[in-house]
């Protein structure tokens, strides 16, 4: 005859199950694969994979998610609200003679970067190595409105022209550099 289980051992494993279920949506959520969110639990990648694909779990990821992104958009909206007070007490240090000259310089430095006047970049490429200044990625830039690449400011409006600008600021500097001569 078998052993009749005890409700207490079922409500054990319901219980682990349930906090594995909740580990694998928060792994899920920092952005860990499938496989490392396995082998950080000691689970098989399946498992994992049939916990996400499960409706109930998509449900609870899509609460989630959206609770991470208002999370987002606050903690943004604090860190605008205090730019004034940080750029201040940055001001107050770079001012202060009695501060010290690596601080004073390692702010400096970062404000100028930050206002578009930083020390030119190197950014490399598949094996293409190029040191660019503000006015070389600006003649880029130029050179690439003028092939059509990107529209010019007179076909588009100043904040789509910004929004193209910044865009193509990630471009890859090296094969424009290559293939535009």
């Amino acid at each position: 005859m078998g052993r009749i289980p005890s409700p207490e051992g079922r409500k054990y494993q319901i219980q682990h199950c349930w906090d594995i279920h909740h580990e694998i949506c928060r792994l899920a959520l920092l952005g860990m694969k499938h496989v490392e969110i396995a082998k950080t639990l000691g689970i098989t990648p399946a498992t994992v994979g049939n916990t996400l694909g499960s409706e109930l779990v998509k449900k609870q990821m899509m609460i989630l998610r959206g609770a991470r992104d208002a999370s987002s958009v606050d903690v943004a909206k604090k860190i605008q609200e205090m730019l004034p007070e940080a750029l201040e007490v940055l001001e107050t240090i770079l001012k202060n003679e009695n501060a010290s000259p690596s601080v004073r310089t390692n702010i400096a430095q970062d404000l100028l970067d930050r206002g578009g006047h930083g020390a030119p970049k190197v950014i490399e490429t598949r094996g293409f190595m190029a040191h660019l200044s503000g006015e070389d990625i600006e003649r880029i830039k130029q050179r690439a409105r003028e092939s059509g690449k990107l529209a010019s400011g007179d076909d588009v409006d100043k904040e789509r022209q910004d929004y193209l600008d910044a865009e193509f600021s990630d471009t890859n500097f090296g094969e424009i550099i290559t293939a535009g001569g």
